[in-house]
C-alpha cells in the first residue's frame, strides 16, 4: 500500500531537484537520455525541446517530443507520454523488460538517492513493511 502524501512529497522533491540543478539533476531528461544513449544524429533540438527517436516503437524519424522545462514528453507515433517518472517507468518496463509497478519505480528512485531521502525525511513511499 502506498502513502499518497509521501508519494506527492517525493514527486515535489524531484521537481525541486531539477529546478536547482537543471540538466545535471539525476532526474533530468537530458541526463537520463545521455545515460541510456537515446540521443541520435536525427534528433531535432529547438530551445527547451527536443524530438528524438521513440524507443517504444519502430521509429524511422524522431516522433517523441520532450520539453525539458515543463518535464513532459509525448510521442506523436505511439501516443505515450507523461512526466519524467512516467518515461523512466515506460523505459524500464518496455525496453529493459523489468517487472515493476509505477509506484515501485518511484520508490526505487527514492531508495537509490540518499540525498533525496534526507530532503523528504523517509526512505520509502510504501506503508507496508514488505516493500521497504
Amino acid at each position: 500500500m502506498v502513502d499518497n502524501e509521501k508519494k506527492k512529497k517525493v514527486l515535489e522533491a524531484i521537481e525541486q531537484d531539477v529546478d536547482r540543478h537543471g540538466a545535471q539533476s539525476n532526474y533530468s531528461f537530458q541526463k537520463y537520455l545521455q545515460e541510456h544513449k537515446l540521443f541520435s544524429d536525427k534528433d531535432k533540438h529547438r530551445g527547451d525541446e527536443v524530438m528524438i527517436m521513440c524507443p517504444f516503437h519502430g521509429d524511422k524519424n524522431p516522433s517523441l517530443s520532450i520539453n525539458y522545462n515543463r518535464r513532459i514528453w509525448n510521442c506523436l507515433g505511439c501516443g505515450r507520454g507523461g512526466h519524467f517518472v512516467d518515461f523512466v517507468y515506460n523505459y524500464d518496463t518496455t525496453i529493459l523488460d523489468e517487472d515493476i509497478s509505477w509506484n515501485g519505480e518511484l520508490n526505487r528512485m527514492l531508495k537509490a538517492d540518499h540525498e533525496l531521502q534526507l530532503r523528504v525525511g523517509f526512505s520509502t513511499i510504501f506503508i507496508d513493511s514488505e516493500f521497504n
